[in-house]
């Protein structure tokens, strides 16, 4: 199905931040003035997303002020990019490479698989991941996804 990666973002900030897990995060959306349309399970696409921002609101625990910055804009290959980025706890360069291997995680209570799941489902819609530590010691998850002209169908 064809979507506005700009509408479904929409949707997913805001049903994570009317939900009980997200009341506390403040979100600095940053979609563009463009709809940017991909072939894509919405369904799918939107547990992504959920789970890029549950990761970076548990990475931001112990912050006093929890935001999560979302950067949507088109690359000049054409794809999108999408930019999910925290001002937590950072991870150690070693780790990037290793965030979407099954079962790694740096949380007690994780399953390390978020993450792989995160991957599989950008992968299966033509995209992929990767991962840049911040300045500040957050982390930024940028999301490709090959985008389509035409209508959309949602």
């Amino acid at each position: 199905m064809v979507l506005s990666l700009t509408q479904t973002l929409k949707t997913t900030i805001n049903e994570f931040q009317h939900a009980d897990y997200g009341t506390d995060i403040k979100f600095e959306p940053d979609l563009g003035n463009k709809e940017i349309l991909v072939e894509a399970e919405p369904l799918e696409l939107k547990l992504l997303f959920s789970n890029l921002f549950r990761n970076a609101k548990e990475a931001m625990e112990s912050e006093e002020e929890k935001v999560i910055s979302v950067m949507l804009r088109q690359t000049p290959d054409g794809k999108a990019e999408i930019r999910i980025s925290d001002r937590g706890r950072g991870l150690q360069e070693s780790d990037l490479p290793k965030l979407t291997s099954p079962l790694f995680t740096r949380k007690p209570q994780g399953t390390g698989l978020g993450l792989s799941i995160c991957r599989q489902i950008a992968e299966s819609h033509g995209g992929h991941l990767e991962f840049e530590k911040t300045a500040e010691n957050g982390l930024i998850v940028k999301v490709f996804l090959p985008t389509v002209k035409g209508n959309i169908n949602a």
